[in-house]
């Protein structure tokens, strides 16, 4: 249970529950030159243990418009298809970059994400077994010998982080700058 954003070479996947902020931080990375590579759900192949892009469209929770609305001006204006989930509006942004294609990359971050009001932007390096149970509160592994032993191989080449923002811009930056991510994006602003 996840949102991933790529820059072509390598994933950051977002990993929290519903309303924590993984789709409006994906939403904010794809809007400044990263591609999604999908929103709430990431397949991860078992042998490469790379992620593989299932893009459908962005869901942006209500209490997220205004933030994203300097990039998605539709989200206020009703543009965009609207559907209701637990009694909460919910609209839909396209992606901006999927071909048709299906593309596979490694995973070089898993970053589980809380957006908290005020707390400005506080990323930490989690250790492996931290990770491990924070993960596994959002995956799925198969339960046999092989998969499990891959999983934990996955586990051990992959880097995990905390963040928790309220600054989305220094969020996008953060996650920008995080081992094995390209930076060189275009700036963090609204086109």
């Amino acid at each position: 249970h996840a949102s991933g954003v790529t820059d072509g070479k390598s994933v950051v996947l977002f990993s929290a529950g519903a309303g924590l902020g993984k789709s409006t931080l994906a939403a904010l990375m794809q809007a400044n030159g990263y591609s999604l590579v999908a929103d709430d759900f990431i397949p991860v192949a078992k042998k490469t243990g790379k992620a593989y892009s299932f893009p459908g469209a962005l869901s942006v929770k209500e209490g997220s418009w205004k933030v994203l609305a300097p990039w998605y001006p539709g989200l206020l204006n009703g543009e965009l298809p609207e559907s209701g989930f637990l009694g909460k509006r919910i609209r839909h942004l396209p992606v901006n970059s999927f071909s048709g294609e299906v593309h596979s990359y490694p995973v070089k971050a898993v970053v589980f994400v809380r957006y908290d009001a005020g707390a400005g932007c506080n990323i930490e390096k989690i250790g492996k077994k931290e990770a491990l149970r924070e993960v596994l509160v959002e995956t799925w592994v198969s339960p046999t010998a092989s998969n499990v032993r891959r999983f934990f191989s996955w586990i051990h080449r992959t880097g995990f982080y905390r963040l928790t923002y309220s600054d989305n811009m220094k969020a996008g930056e953060t996650v920008k700058c995080l081992p094995g991510c390209t930076n060189s994006l275009r700036a963090w602003r609204p086109t």
